[in-house]
């Protein structure tokens, strides 16, 4: 629970957290929904770990990192060329904390593998969720090191599995090395088929030259690059192929860092490729079609960053409210307060409770699921990164003007919030995927059958989408989104709902119905109870 000064002393509240996994009743009720005994049982210790890590030390070291970003060191003592990026002390600590905590490398390993089995990716992002309630900018490098680890583990050759993947996978500071993914040049942006980047055989090897436009965590180690193949076709996606660049064998050049609007604890930044050894990762004809695997890794671990970041600043600003007085009364029993937090909690669960079904869907084998993934990754992505800024928005807006200064980590969290539709593809691009998904996979009707099987019905919305594609084509992307929105929040109503029937908890169920109650925007409850239930229920430990 958060600490209460005396208002007499100081009007102003103190909201301090201790262990931001033993004070979340509402997370800790969803790994119960979710995760087997032996699980939850092999994941709890990590978890109170990175809880009481993400109040504490990590919190702290954040705000110092954020205030004192990379810097690029072009020349060494002798004026040799050497494009380092020299990161602050508090930067380096919170890798330390994470890393070398195992936030990448615990997943990888057989034994919490054996016990995690099924629920291994929800472990990991209910570590990972708990780390962005203190810091966005360090969770770019993890979410990044886990993609790339995951997809030479999947896609690479054994050669390049065996030297990459333990330094990937590790949690130690002299052996680990971090990963990223440079797509994105001047000529393409989000449209990766545009890239100019070439590739040339040299051997089992290949030279990669080239330019790319906006690279994070520019100081990785291992880069995965995307150039098109000498002789492959000129134009798109085809012809592309995915390369492995080591850092350390590399001839490239940091052009410079970016000066980012947020996330300024990590490097983003424009690099020059000339003749840069690299190996070929998957098919070299089939490249984007390889890097699926690993943006679509990255774009989980941004659902995850989002709703980390939502839960802090909705956490910060009802307790802030809950003990502050104005006009005579604690500000959070005003109507318009209640009202707008309780809209924005429920928005939270529900895309927590759409994550982990995703991230149960992941390690699934059969049809439906790789339907549902194929569907739900772009849309998980697209709107919790929105309400990440909206939360980021509100917060700031409900606590006022103390919410705004710099020493507030809301200022911090608005700064670092507006990232997180943009990368992995902006919300646009992710409406695309969701068309292309739809049309070329009818991957809905798996989305329909789901929620028919967990008591609903999405047979309207279902039938609507089948006809998407007689719409013109300049409409299609349009009516795609609007059916898109209501199929989400469908599913999310479906899953609530039979959840709150299933639990046999009374303290879980009543909030699971108010929540879903919300979504449909018909409140079960009076507002004043109905904010009890959903946001002081989540707030209280």
């Amino acid at each position: 629970m958060a600490a209460v000064e005396n208002p007499e002393e100081n009007p102003i509240p103190s909201v301090v957290a201790k262990n931001r996994y033993i004070e979340d009743a509402a997370l800790r009720a969803l790994l119960d929904r979710h995760m087997c005994s032996p699980a939850r049982e092999a994941s709890e210790p990590w978890l109170s770990e990175m809880g009481e890590l993400s109040a504490g030390r990590i919190n702290d070291l954040a705000f110092v990192a954020d205030a004192h970003p990379p810097v690029l060191e072009r020349y060494d003592a002798r004026g040799e060329r050497v494009d380092r990026v020299v990161y602050h002390p508090a930067h380096d600590e919170i890798e330390r904390l994470s890393f070398g905590r195992g936030i990448v490398g615990r997943f990888y390993e057989a034994a919490n593998r054996g016990a995690l089995r099924e629920h291994l990716w929800q472990a990991k992002f209910a570590m990972c969720y708990l780390f962005a309630q203190a810091e966005q900018g360090v969770y770019c490098p993890i979410a990044m090191t886990d993609a790339a680890a995951h997809l030479i583990e999947h896609h690479a050759s054994a050669e390049l599995r065996d030297r990459y993947l333990p330094r990937l996978t590790s949690s130690d500071e002299k052996t680990w090395a971090q990963g990223a993914m440079f797509l994105t040049e001047r000529e393409g942006g989000s449209d990766v088929g545009a890239n100019r980047t070439q590739a040339r055989a040299d051997g089992d090897a290949w030279r990669i030259t080239g330019e790319k436009w906006f690279c994070s965590n520019v100081g990785a180690e291992v880069m995965m690059v995307m150039a098109r193949v000498a002789g492959a076709e000129s134009e798109g996606t085809r012809g592309l192929g995915l390369f492995l660049v080591p850092r350390s064998t590399s001839t490239m050049r940091i052009k410079r860092l970016k000066n980012k609007l947020g996330t300024r604890s990590i490097p983003t930044g424009e690099v020059s490729f000339r003749d840069a050894l690299g190996y070929a990762i998957g098919p070299v004809d089939r490249g984007f079609h390889t890097m699926t695997s690993m943006i679509n890794v990255c774009r989980m671990h941004n659902a995850a960053a989002s709703l980390g970041l939502a839960r802090r600043v909705l956490w910060e600003a009802a307790e802030y409210l809950r003990q502050r007085r104005t006009f005579g009364n604690p500000a959070d029993r005003y109507a318009l307060v209640q009202e707008t937090l309780c809209g924005l909690f429920a928005e939270l669960e529900a895309g927590l409770e759409a994550l982990f079904s995703v991230a149960r869907d992941f390690v699934a084998a059969d049809d439906e699921a790789r339907a549902c993934l194929r569907l739900m990754t772009p849309l998980l992505k697209l709107q919790t990164a929105r309400l990440a800024v909206r939360a980021a928005s509100e917060a700031i807006e409900l606590i006022g003007g103390n919410g705004y200064i710099e020493d507030s980590v809301t200022a911090r969290f608005f700064r670092d919030a507006q990232v997180l539709p943009v990368w992995e593809g902006s919300t646009n691009i992710q409406y695309l995927e969701a068309l292309r998904a739809i049309v070329k996979d009818h991957a809905h009707r798996a989305i329909g059958a789901r929620i028919a099987a967990l008591g609903g019905d999405a047979s309207a919305i279902v039938n609507a989408m089948d006809n998407i594609e007689k719409a013109p084509v300049l409409d299609q992307p349009i009516v795609a989104k609007r059916y898109c929105d209501a199929l989400w929040r469908g599913y999310l109503v479906a899953r609530l709902q039979a959840a709150a029937a299933a639990t046999p908890r009374n303290d879980v169920a009543p909030r699971l119905q108010a929540i879903a109650a919300r979504l449909q925007t018909r409140p079960s409850h009076p507002l004043s109870k109905e904010y009890d239930i959903i946001v002081r229920g989540a707030i209280s430990s």
